[in-house]
């Protein structure tokens, strides 16, 4: 007679930290996607399939207007791809990134056009192990498996049924909007009322930042390198803050325009995201976490910056920050 097995207890397994740790555990994934799918979103995911060519994958997101899409095989999840993934893997056909002219980007855009036809699974197989296997969750997957992801600061997550069928994508948005929607509720007053100062967020630290007048190609090149997700973009003398760049700046970048990330910081995000050379700034010694959930979703951001009283950057608070305070304070 087959022996009855114990249901395994969430909590217990995860020994969450606070309340709100807690509502991770009680929470799955697909609960979060059901209730917090926005009004906007296509009823069909944009998908590359492994043997799509990189061409068509670049108009694809281009034309959509999305930063990346999951790849499948077969109907199975087996990866992410992203604009800047793509972006990166033709500046490595370069000794020096930092030194291609626009002519050379031209060129390769015209001429090397079996790159372009490379198949999405080249740049799968380039990867970490550790990041394709974090991208995908089961739809029935506690919350709090996807809270931890998202506080290694990954920002969109594939999920998937029982028969491994794509069901959509959680973002580190649909995680920040449950977290404020919990926030001010009972036990959790406790951590709404804290300002981020006091979470740690008041101290100066190395922040990583890219001057207005570098080239696009520049910023990323620094991304890969330092493993960031976002880059203060600063004025060349007096350091000041003047915009963020990430890579969602590149959304509805189509192949023609790639020549485009030739240009400076400043003038591309003026001809392709000017909401980026308006970044939110964060007082922390009086902003709550509450208040700080809210202005991001508000405001269609991932991050805010905090600044000295010379407006230049000491800090960063981000969806990933918001994550880890979730999953690690204590009450």
């Amino acid at each position: 007679m087959p022996v009855a097995l114990k249901p395994v207890d969430v909590t217990e397994m995860y020994r969450p930290v606070n309340p709100l740790a807690t509502e991770f555990c009680k929470t799955t994934v697909g609960d979060v996607m059901v209730a917090h799918r926005m009004p906007n979103a296509p009823l069909e995911l944009v998908v590359a399939q492994y043997d799509d060519e990189i061409g068509t994958v670049i108009e694809r997101l281009g034309r959509n207007r999305i930063v990346g899409c999951p790849v499948l095989k077969s109907g199975r999840v087996i990866g992410m791809i992203e604009m800047r993934d793509i972006v990166l893997y033709l500046l490595a056909q370069y000794p020096d990134p930092n030194k291609v002219t626009k002519r050379d980007f031209e060129t390769l855009m015209l001429e090397q056009r079996s790159l372009l036809k490379a198949q999405v699974v080249q740049l799968i197989e380039l990867q970490s192990h550790e990041r394709r296997t974090s991208m995908a969750l089961p739809f029935n997957e506690p919350l709090i498996s996807a809270a931890k992801i998202f506080a290694n600061g990954y920002h969109r997550i594939t999920v998937y049924d029982e028969q491994h069928v794509l069901k959509g994508i959680l973002s580190q948005t649909d995680l920040t909007r449950f977290i404020y929607d919990k926030l001010g509720h009972g036990e959790l007053k406790q951590m709404t009322n804290r300002t981020l100062k006091e979470y740690g967020y008041g101290r100066p630290f190395k922040v990583e930042s890219i001057m207005v007048n570098q080239t696009v190609l520049q910023a990323l090149t620094k991304m890969a390198a330092t493993g960031v997700n976002a880059l203060a973009v600063i004025h060349p003398e007096t350091g000041a803050l003047i915009g963020n760049f990430s890579a969602t700046d590149l959304r509805g970048v189509l192949r023609e325009q790639f020549p485009n990330l030739l240009q400076s910081v400043g003038d591309f995000l003026d001809q392709f995201s000017q909401k980026s050379l308006k970044p939110i700034v964060e007082p922390p010694e009086t902003r709550s976490l509450l208040d700080t959930c809210k202005i991001m979703l508000e405001n269609h951001v991932h991050h805010v910056w905090l600044v000295n009283d010379k407006k230049q950057p000491i800090g960063i608070i981000s969806m990933t920050d918001v994550a880890n305070i979730a999953l690690n304070s204590k009450v």
